[in-house]
């Protein structure tokens, strides 16, 4: 399933350059062998910088990796058939010389933001009730009663967006559980996190989807080492406030 993911996330940044680029000599009638003027060149490089750049980030948010092994991929793909373009073909090369030398080095970068993007900051936050929480934790792991058919536990990484998920799936639930938010250090995590688009719940609340872009999901049961706090989460009035103060998870067990 991986190596398929992976393989088709780089197909698919690979068509989103290649067919860029198809469109662009389409709609202008300019030959690509032909001896381009300045302003072509200026705007054709500019514009597959950006499309290289888009397939790269593309790839690396389809392979749901934390690694720019993929991108890697994208460049030599990229760059090898460049290479087979430039020998093959006759005229002006400017545009396979562009795609060695700077598209294939900018789905690099594409990935690499996309990374940094997604894994800025090193807290993340999942809301439990206590019940559940003391139910769902076996061996020191905690897994939600939903993780079987989800395949990951549902995290928050902003406090803003939080606030937002506790308006959209927990007002009901708060006025007869006591809710607490889990303070998650994600370097102490043993299972892998992914930073992907949101996967809401049908008929729930879409607040949290305006701000919100990716969210952390754990692949695997959370290590209750990795919980680094644990607050108390209350609803004054028509809204749910942040914590005062996280306490350690021992306090609950």
């Amino acid at each position: 399933m991986k190596i398929s993911r992976s393989i088709n996330s780089v197909l698919l940044g690979y068509l989103v350059f290649a067919l860029s680029a198809v469109l662009l000599y389409q709609l202008s009638g300019i030959d690509p062998h032909s001896d381009p003027t300045t302003g072509f060149l200026v705007f054709s490089i500019s514009y597959g910088l950006l499309f290289s750049f888009v397939g790269g980030l593309l790839t690396q948010l389809l392979s749901k990796t934390t690694k720019l092994i993929v991108n890697y991929e994208l460049a030599l793909i990229l760059a090898g058939f460049a290479v087979i373009s430039y020998i093959m073909t006759s005229g002006n090369h400017y545009s396979q010389i562009a795609s060695i030398f700077l598209f294939a080095p900018c789905t690099l970068v594409g990935g690499w933001c996309y990374l940094k993007w997604t894994q800025r900051g090193n807290t993340i936050y999942h809301i439990v009730t206590l019940n559940d929480l003391k139910s769902s934790t076996k061996d020191n792991y905690y897994r939600p009663g939903n993780f079987e058919e989800d395949g990951f536990i549902h995290c928050t990484r902003k406090k803003s967006i939080t606030l937002l998920v506790l308006e959209d799936y927990f007002v009901e639930i708060s006025k007869r559980n006591v809710l607490l938010m889990l303070e998650i250090a994600t370097a102490k995590l043993k299972a892998e996190v992914k930073y992907e688009p949101p996967a809401p719940i049908q008929g729930a609340g879409k607040n949290h989807l305006k701000d919100g872009l990716f969210f952390p999901h754990i692949y695997g049961g959370l290590n209750i080492d990795a919980i680094i706090g644990v607050g108390v989460v209350e609803r004054v009035g028509d809204n749910f406030v942040w914590p005062s103060s996280f306490k350690n998870i021992n306090k609950y067990f």
